[in-house]
């Protein structure tokens, strides 16, 4: 059986781990609805063979940097980006029952000035029963 988590119930425990950290609340939230994006990518083998995280939330997430990010960069290796916009929206439409739901997914090219191609994809989320 499912288990109902409740929006309040979710930032109460955001905010009590926020200020046992000493940090942020709304930094904190950002962190873990991050966390819960990568937990749903990681659903899918096709995603996993196929992006490497990089950036800030790496530093993060391997080495208790204090660097502050509010995304996550990846490069997708060898698949079109048809093939990863479909995996990408199973992924966050998988329901975890963490009471974290994503909606919405966008997809946007981004006028990068460099070798390298760059997609930004966004999305709606909500704590709690959606």
């Amino acid at each position: 059986m499912k288990k109902n988590i409740s929006e309040q119930s979710l930032k109460d425990k955001i905010k009590l781990l926020a200020k046992k950290q000493k940090i942020n609340t709304a930094k904190l939230q950002t962190i873990v609805v991050l966390e819960r994006v990568v937990a749903r990518l990681l659903t899918r083998d096709f995603i996993r063979e196929h992006m490497i995280f990089s950036g800030g939330f790496v530093m993060i997430k391997s080495y208790d940097s204090e660097r502050f990010t509010k995304d996550l960069d990846a490069i997708i290796r060898n698949i079109p980006v048809r093939k990863f916009f479909e995996e990408l929206k199973t992924a966050l439409a998988t329901d975890l029952g963490d009471g974290f739901h994503f909606w919405n997914i966008e997809e946007e090219s981004l006028d990068i000035k460099s070798v390298y191609a760059g997609i930004r994809y966004k999305f709606h989320y909500k704590l709690g029963e959606p």
